[in-house]
């Protein structure tokens, strides 16, 4: 039996693809440095699977524990896709190239390479320290209301929205370690639409799947609480405007994940993710597909193409599940039958923060339908379905 390498895997759902890969043939190898909870997972679910232990995840402590040689390499997540890329570049594997990998991990990189095209973007500055950000007049560089994004984030950790240089001072006035420097800062458009598209990008071309309308919250309005695919309102825009992103950051292979914000029918970037969609997506775009997105990216990061190049036959829809004050979760109850997917993060009981943080969602529910009408409303109603015992 041939295996595949993947280098943790999603947050969400994270043995999903683990099971598609098994459906197809394969035997999953998972590299971790978190093999207790890995163990958990399989065991709850009967998974076969070998597990690499690793103190730490590089791509060099993969390589010395790793005993065969699979077929291919395959992550997932943002703060693992340079390691995978560097394993997949040793072993001569398929993979998004790890140049590419860094210049879209850095955002500020991605930025100044998507000037050099047609491509609007927010005004946006890099600041490296506290010297910087004493030197820099906010008001007049990018203006006020503005965004601090951790240049290397993800899952929107650290992002700080400011509407006043008070607010500023105010909240770089506290202990030094509350800070992700460096950041990259960003005018914050308002009252915007956000959308992400969906593809990928292999020897026969680029391949949209189709665009995500996306649902956004929590504090300081940057929690993705999930969306609609496809969503077609601005798709022909959106597809020219990753064509030329795709080109500008230098990608030839692998996925994509690009996020835009829309006004007045303008396109922004928001910023390029190499990979496939996280969370809810890859069941939300499954449903609308007809077609297992893992299968898709297992059949890709196999054989370095993929022929299989599906467009959505109907429409899903995701909401997250969250709470908006910290606790514990003591019981979940999901009924049978339910014209949904339910993805819960953790078995009951569990600590919830408040909602700040993509990392704060511990669940999504899922569902479709043929047409786009009518589908707010279902989804709302099988979340009224869903009961959730939270004590304080």
């Amino acid at each position: 039996m041939e295996n595949i390498l993947f280098i943790e895997t999603r947050g969400m759902n994270p043995t999903g693809v683990l099971k598609e890969a098994i459906s197809c043939g394969y035997h999953p190898i998972v590299a971790t440095a978190q093999s207790n909870i890995w163990r958990k997972h399989l065991a709850e679910q009967a998974i076969e699977c070998t597990l690499i232990q690793v103190d730490e995840l590089t791509a060099e402590a993969i390589l010395s524990a790793l005993a065969t040689q699979p077929i291919a390499v395959i992550t997932l997540s943002d703060q693992y896709l340079e390691i995978g890329a560097k394993v997949a570049q040793y072993l001569s594997l398929p993979h998004t190239s790890a140049d590419v990998v860094a210049n879209c991990r850095d955002k500020y990189t991605t930025r100044k390479l998507v000037s050099q095209t047609s491509v609007k973007q927010p005004l946006f500055i890099k600041l490296s320290d506290l010297n910087d950000l004493n030197t820099v007049n906010l008001k007049h560089a990018i203006g006020f209301p503005l965004i601090f994004k951790p240049l290397f984030g993800h899952s929107s950790l650290g992002v700080q929205t400011f509407y006043s240089q008070q607010e500023v001072d105010e909240f770089f006035s506290q202990p030094s370690f509350t800070f992700d420097f460096p950041y990259i800062v960003e005018k914050l458009i308002e009252n915007a639409e956000l959308f992400s598209v969906e593809g990928f990008i292999d020897p026969l071309g680029v391949h949209f799947l189709g665009c995500s309308s996306r649902i956004l919250g929590g504090e300081g309005n940057c929690v993705e609480l999930g969306g609609i695919f496809p969503y077609p309102e601005y798709a022909k825009a959106l597809y020219t405007a990753s064509k030329k992103v795709i080109g500008a950051i230098g990608m030839t292979f692998g996925a994509f994940h690009i996020e835009y914000l829309v006004k007045n029918e303008d396109v922004y970037l928001v910023e390029v993710n190499p990979r496939f969609p996280n969370g809810p997506a890859p069941s939300n775009i499954s449903r609308a597909l007809g077609v297992s997105l893992d299968r898709l990216i297992l059949e890709l990061f196999i054989n370095g193409c993929c022929k299989n190049r599906p467009v959505p036959t109907g429409y899903a829809i995701a909401r997250a599940i969250y709470s908006e004050k910290e606790g514990n979760v003591t019981h979940i109850d999901v009924p049978e039958n339910l014209d949904a997917e339910v993805f819960i993060s953790e078995s009951a009981p569990f600590h919830v923060s408040a909602l700040k943080s993509n990392a704060d969602r511990f669940g999504f529910l899922i569902t479709s339908a043929d047409d786009l009408s009518g589908l707010d409303s279902k989804v709302s109603k099988l979340m009224q379905l869903i009961k959730i015992q939270f004590s304080a």
